[in-house]
This record gives C-alpha cells, structure tokens and sequence, in this order.
C-alpha cells in the first residue's frame, strides 16, 4: 500500500510540474474606465513647485486645486487654478516637511479641511507618522499676498500595525469617515485605514491593516529588466483619491491610473478588479486627484512648470 501511495504522489507531482503556470494580471485584462484622453489643462505657473507630489480640489471653489511638493522642501501649500495658474501659497505653521507625499480635501461639520500626509518613508524606518489638518483658506478673500499662513488644526500622529511603510497615497472617505493609505514599495501594495478625525486624541494610533491589492498588474517581462520608474518600479503607488460621493477611488502608478467602484467596503473594493485609465507619460507621476464634481480628474508630475492634465468623464 505504500509503495502504490508513494507512486500517486509521483504521478500528482509529475502533473503539476507540467501544468501551465497562472499567467500574471495584465493592463489588457482590465476594462477601460469611461474616460477620454487626457488635455493639458495648462502648466503649473508657481516656481516654487518643483517636485509636486500630492494634489487635491479645493471644497470652496470648483476651479482651485491645492498642491504641496515632498521632502527637502519648506512646508507650504500652494493654491493653483485648474488651468495650473498661479493663485498663491502659505506656510502651515507648526508642521514640518519630513516627507510630505499626498494631500486630500473634505468638509466635516460643513467646515473645509486640507489634510496634508507626511507619510514618506524610502527605507521603511519611521516609526510614526503624521497627518496635518488645516483649514483651507478662501483664496478669493486671501488673495496672492506674500508670507501668507494657515495654522494646523490638528494632527493625527500613527504606526502601521504591522510596520514602518513607505506610503504616498492617502485619501479621506468622507461617507464612511475614514482615511486609506496604500503602501508604495510592497508587492502587492497593502491597504490600511485610520478613523477619520480632525482633533485626534494625543496619542499614536495604529493603522489597521485591511488588505493586500493584488488587482494592479506587475511590471511585464520587459519591465522587469528596466530601471527605475519605467522598469521594474512602474507600477509602484504615488497617489490615490476618492471622489467627493465616497462611491469611487483612483489609484496612480508611475505609468498608469486605476479605477475601483465602490462595492460594499474598501477590502472588496480593493480586491476587485478596477478599470485602467491610460496617462500620459510624465517625467514623475506623483499627483491625482478628482475634482470638485467627482468626475473630472487633474493629473500632475514632480518638476518645475510641470503640465497639469486633466480628464473629463464620459
């Protein structure tokens, strides 16, 4: 009897060495999301942004977008019209750029907030993190003066449950009053939520961990044997937002875009697979956001007078 047993295992191994492998998720098998090809809407006219890494709609006004620039720069956001225009900038006092990479918009208690990530973290060592919350100035009233500032509401310091991540993709669901961070460097990424809270108590929270996304297609072949942002990092996450309506996320890569409709909770969300939206090719795609009507997309790249780009739904 164990002779005939140890023959059936040789026969089960035999078949599945021969068995083809499972072909990897590739951009061909995703639908295309319903939008038409990207315009440039303009250039962003501001100097002082030379490495634009997250951006956001303004919630006072449907034709202003805010901007930041990451780590190695001062911490200042920078109003720009949806034509990239200049429309002036201020120092968020009491925060510091460590590595600042995302930044999201949301009104709470029908008050406007801009949330600022400083969640950059190359070698995965940081301990904590922070997210700024600031009232977001009224650029109309304001006007583009010099030395203007915006103080910090609140700041939510936090740890990953599971570990320091490097992370540039943050966005807030106002519906289910909370906040996603999509890791950069994991293969899959891994998705993590916090509470939502503009006055978060002072202490570190913990990040939960909700799941791993593996409905991004990997580098091909041919990438893998490539450098860098084009190569074997393509599809690395620089940013992600979700549209006012709480009901759809879009997630960036360095080479594509990427569309989950919302399907009862973020993990069956993630874990489903989203529509592809072709973008052009930028320098360094770091920035994505909806705007203010929830369909139309802004896409800008780290480096002075970078194009804005925008997209227009279907």
């Amino acid at each position: 009897m164990t002779q005939i047993n140890n023959v059936f295992v040789l026969i089960m191994l035999y078949f599945l060495s021969v068995l083809p492998a499972e072909e990897p998720l590739r951009i061909r098998d995703l639908e295309s999301a319903p939008y038409d090809v990207a315009v440039q809407a303009g250039i962003l006219e501001n100097k002082k942004l030379k490495e634009a890494s997250g951006i956001t709609c303004s919630r006072i006004h449907r034709d202003v977008l805010w901007v930041l620039n990451d780590s190695g720069n001062k911490g200042r956001i920078y109003a720009v019209g949806t034509d990239g225009s200049d429309l002036g900038d201020f120092k968020v006092d009491d925060a510091e750029n460590r590595d600042w990479e995302d930044m999201a918009s949301f009104r709470l208690e029908n008050k406007p907030y801009l949330l600022i990530a400083d969640t950059g973290d190359n070698d995965a060592v940081h301990k904590k993190n922070i997210l700024y919350f600031v009232p977001e100035p009224d650029v109309r009233k304001t006007g583009n003066k010099k030395k203007q500032t915006v103080t910090v509401a609140g700041r939510m310091q936090f740890s990953y449950e599971d570990g320091p991540r490097d992370c540039e993709a943050v966005a807030v669901d106002i519906v289910g009053k909370k906040i996603l961070l999509l890791s950069k460097r994991d293969s899959p990424p891994v998705l993590y939520e916090l509470p939502l809270n503009v006055f978060p108590p002072d202490t570190i929270l913990i990040a939960k961990r909700l799941t791993k996304v593996p409905t991004i297609p990997p580098p091909s072949q041919e990438e893998q044997q490539l450098e860098r942002r084009f190569g074997i990092h393509s599809t690395w996450i620089t940013a992600m937002d979700i549209s006012p309506d709480g009901q759809v996320a879009v997630v960036l890569t360095y080479k594509d875009a990427y569309m989950f409709e919302f399907n009862t909770d973020w993990t069956k969300t993630f874990t489903a697979l989203p529509k592809h939206i072709q973008i052009p090719l930028l320098v360094q795609s770091e920035s994505l956001c909806f705007g203010l009507d929830g369909r139309t997309l802004y896409l800008t790249s780290e480096k002075k007078s970078a194009p804005l780009y925008r997209f227009e739904k279907k």
